[in-house]
């Protein structure tokens, strides 16, 4: 459901979400359980993952890096939040306090970055765009198509919408739409 809520882009935020003090709180339960023979939406991603460097913005538990380490253990994937109980929520390592809109350059740029379920929540996304493209070669997005029943977010996308805010920065290589969730994987500008 769509808010005006701009405290859902806080850390202190997602921090009580991350540790049980906002049970209530309207946001993707896939965090927390997903129904049996539910789409795999984490593996959707990570198949599309070009390394070796890969670093995930918004990670949560770190679904999608931990797939990706399973299946390139050479690779060198990270995962981030801008909380530290996301961080604390997962065993996941190595995992960094990152602030998406002002991710610090690597000594090289990241092959890939992996923001899911994340866009939605984003007061700025352009900034978060121009900074990532800074700091890597391809994007992988997902998004929720239209607007969703179940769980609070800034702004509602339709495909068409959201490709027109991503290509500015480069050339999508892919995109696919599996059930409620948009994916594209974005090839930066240089």
């Amino acid at each position: 459901m769509l808010t005006n809520d701009k405290k859902i882009t806080t850390p202190d935020y997602w921090n009580e979400v991350y540790s049980g003090k906002r049970n209530d709180t309207k946001t993707d339960a896939s965090n927390f359980q997903r129904p049996k023979d539910a789409f795999d939406r984490f593996k959707w991603v990570a198949d599309l993952v070009e390394g070796p460097n890969v670093l995930g913005i918004a990670s949560g538990h770190a679904r999608i890096e931990r797939l990706v380490k399973l299946y390139h253990p050479n690779w060198s994937v990270t995962a981030s939040d801008q909380c530290l109980a996301a961080m604390q929520a997962t065993d996941f390592r190595p995992y960094k306090i990152i602030d998406a809109y002002s991710i610090p350059p690597p000594f090289t740029k990241y092959d890939t970055l992996i923001c899911t379920q994340a866009l939605e929540y984003m007061d700025d996304i352009p900034k978060f765009l121009k900074g990532a493209q800074k700091v890597a070669w391809k994007l992988i997005v997902t998004a929720p198509k239209g607007e969703m029943k179940l769980w609070s977010q800034l702004y509602v996308f339709t495909p068409k919408g959201l490709k027109s805010l991503l290509m500015p920065f480069g050339e999508i290589e892919h995109e696919d739409i599996k059930e409620d969730i948009m994916l594209f994987k974005l090839k930066f500008n240089d």
